[in-house]
């Protein structure tokens, strides 16, 4: 490949540090931070809930979750072929090495447990207190009092009644509790077979999860819909490759005892072969087979369908250390999934650098300037693709499993090749963002609440994400360049942290929520206090711990205190950028 004309330096890009870009990515950290702070208040499978669920909440973490993580995979491209030019492959590597793939790996044994021990502990406090109606169908059911069962099932008006505390249907409790006597009473006496509860699982789920075969047959055989996705965005047949502190998170909130591991693997074993090959069994007494409404566009594509039975194929399971492992759906690295996502990508990267030099290496500097300036045009519409295979939350799909799927590697890759060759090609004057103050509003004003607005109109929804990410990347981007030029140190110093927070924040934050859950104050008060204390706390435990030690220097190179002379050398930073 032909050598690239020189890099021209000017206040905000330089071979050493961009700081508004480097400001943006602590911002996107932050963002997380604050995202991960308003969960207890969403109605979603978390440890702790909220008593105070504003609607408004739900409304904002899909706002921010639509763009943050492809914005910061974008910065990370950018970065990592900033260093690329600067150094060269071996350093690149050795580089990511220790700032991304050492951090990920310390962090499954040290945080992610640590989050499973506060997440667990949190639940038990909760469900201390968890006090069901047992005078209702869905209390007597849970409680497995099959004198008041009856009582009730003659009662019209208590079929699809849910308890009010967690908002889980009559039959969802029997369907989990293995109950098929009450399940068939149910289903005989005209309860909806699909009817959802508070998380939007239906009685499948919950069946499919506990691994319930014969109750699973029975509700297939009444019709239940095996494609309908929870609000979280699972079928019933993914929910059967939960991992082990998944299935006991969920069983804590639900006050559900654990079954026999043994057993729960070899009915989940059973329900997965069911769910794929008789999926929708009709019974034999009818004349005409009982119909099953697929509402989500996506469902009714066969590819889709096909792509994601293979996902969740049997094949890619594996035992280790006597547990079941899926290699795609179990979950594995949490919130650190971006920087297993980014060692990935490195891969990717390395080899599409040497197929390119390889293919492109006659070509003079004014043809590859053209070239790359055409595949950023190329890259803008390419996130509808894997967006086509992704669930019905708005906004982006994650994935914490060992294997990253297909669809979630390119959808993220896209964002990160952007920022590749957005370095390359050397925007001094940031020609791409300048209309940044038209872009924020446009974004989040009209693009966003269309996007609410067609929920249901698959093609129109998926173009509107597309146009949602890059207009608030784009705009974030150019409002950062606008106001952040030179460097300052309170900014650098937030930066040099934001890492640090990120990574850790999430027991704090999960323990500081159950603190606060059953306050009778303002939710957004609670989530402000969250968001504050918890920063707060962390920022001292970077400042005390982490800067000025061989974990600062891991994460962003050998620091200093702040403010020492040494630490700045004519306005540069003595070490390079973390993404």
């Amino acid at each position: 490949m032909s050598k690239n004309p020189p890099i021209k330096t000017t206040d905000t890009q330089n071979q050493d540090r961009r700081h508004d870009l480097d400001a943006l990515r602590a911002f996107a950290m932050f963002l997380g931070i604050g995202l991960h702070a308003s969960l207890s208040f969403i109605s979603l499978p978390w440890p702790v809930q909220d008593i105070s669920q504003p609607k408004i909440f739900l409304i904002l973490m899909a706002l921010v979750h639509g763009f943050r993580m492809p914005l910061f995979f974008m910065l990370s491209g950018f970065f990592t072929m900033m260093i690329f030019r600067k150094r060269n492959i071996k350093s690149l590597v050795w580089q990511r090495t220790l700032r991304i793939l050492l951090p990920c790996l310390i962090g499954c044994f040290t945080i992610i447990p640590l989050i499973d021990y506060v997440s667990t502990e949190a639940i038990k406090a909760s469900s201390t207190s968890l006090n069901l109606d047992e005078k209702s169908l869905a209390g007597a059911i849970r409680k497995g009092d099959r004198k008041t069962i009856n009582l009730f099932l003659k009662k019209s008006g208590q079929l699809e009644k849910p308890d009010d505390k967690l908002g889980v249907t009559p039959l969802s409790w029997a369907a989990m509790n293995g109950d098929i006597e009450t399940v068939s009473e149910l289903i005989k006496l005209g309860a909806d077979i699909n009817s959802t509860n508070k998380d939007e699982t239906t009685a499948l789920h919950g069946a499919a999860f506990l691994g319930r075969d014969e109750i699973v047959k029975l509700l297939l055989y009444n019709g239940a819909d095996t494609g309908k996705r929870s609000k979280a965005g699972f079928t019933a047949l993914e929910s059967t490759f939960a991992d082990s502190a998944t299935t006991t998170l969920i069983l804590n909130i639900l006050d559900i005892k654990p079954p026999d591991e043994t057993d729960l693997n070899a009915g989940r074993t059973s329900v997965r072969a069911r769910l794929l090959f008789n999926q929708f069994s009709t019974p034999a007494s009818q004349t005409t087979p009982q119909k099953t409404e697929i509402t989500k566009p996506k469902e009714q594509n066969k590819f889709y369908k096909h792509y994601h039975s293979w996902l969740n194929s049997p094949s890619f399971q594996i035992n280790i250390g006597n547990k079941q492992v899926h290699l795609f759906k179990t979950s594995i690295f949490y919130h650190l999934w971006f920087l297993w996502f980014l060692c990935w990508m490195l891969l990717l990267f390395l080899a599409f650098f040497y197929l390119g030099a390889l293919l492109f290496r006659k070509l003079n500097n004014n043809t590859m300037h053209f070239l790359k300036k055409a595949m950023l045009y190329i890259l803008i519409p390419a996130p509808l693709l894997p967006l086509c295979l992704m669930g019905e939350i708005l906004g982006p799909d994650t994935s914490t499993g060992i294997l990253p799927p297909p669809h979630l590697l390119f959808y993220y890759m896209v964002f990160f090749s952007f920022g590749l060759i957005y370095f390359e090609i050397n925007d001094c004057t940031c020609k791409l963002t300048r209309f940044w103050y038209i872009m924020l509003p446009l974004g989040v004003f009209i693009i966003f609440p269309a996007e609410i607005a067609f929920k249901e109109n698959a093609p129109l929804n998926l173009l509107l994400q597309t146009l949602y990410i890059w207009n608030m990347a784009f705009g974030m981007m150019g409002m950062f360049h606008a106001f952040i030029r030179k460097e300052n140190s309170f900014i650098r110093y937030l930066s040099d942290s934001s890492y640090w927070l990120y990574i850790v924040h999430l027991p704090l934050v999960i323990e500081l929520q159950f603190l606060v859950s059953n306050w009778p104050a303002n939710a957004f008060l609670k989530f402000l206090l969250i968001n504050l204390i918890s920063i707060t706390l962390l920022l001292i435990s970077y400042h005390l711990l982490v800067r000025s030690t061989w974990i600062g220097w891991l994460l962003n190179g050998r620091m200093k205190p702040w403010f020492t002379q040494s630490s700045i050398i004519n306005g540069h930073r003595t070490s390079g950028p973390t993404t």
